[in-house]
């Protein structure tokens, strides 16, 4: 788990030109699960919604965002020097109270 404050910080200094996706993945991922980039961008740059964190692995976080009681957004993404890089979009119908306790 990470700390999570200190990555909504992190977040919230970001601006929407820092933000690079792994394209075409993302936009295929994102247009399978019926999603929106602008609710993405939106989440990130104001962070309110991030629910909880954890390191995967040396440099890859996966961020949970609450879009509802019944759903999730999942990002896995990597810090950079330029910014933040999304490698993926991944909607969960599950509720995120569960994943934190």
């Amino acid at each position: 788990m990470c700390d999570l404050e200190q990555i909504k910080q992190k977040l919230a200094r970001l601006k929407e030109k820092d933000l690079r996706f792994n394209e075409p993945y993302f936009t295929n991922q994102m247009i399978l699960r019926e999603g929106c980039k602008g609710d993405v961008i939106e989440n990130l740059l104001n962070p309110i919604n991030l629910v909880y964190c954890y390191k995967q692995d040396h440099k890859v976080y996966c961020f949970y965002f609450k879009i509802s009681n019944t759903r999730t957004m999942k990002l896995p993404v990597i810090f950079n020097k330029k910014g933040l890089y999304i490698l993926t979009y991944i909607m969960r119908y599950r509720s995120w109270k569960g994943m934190i306790r």
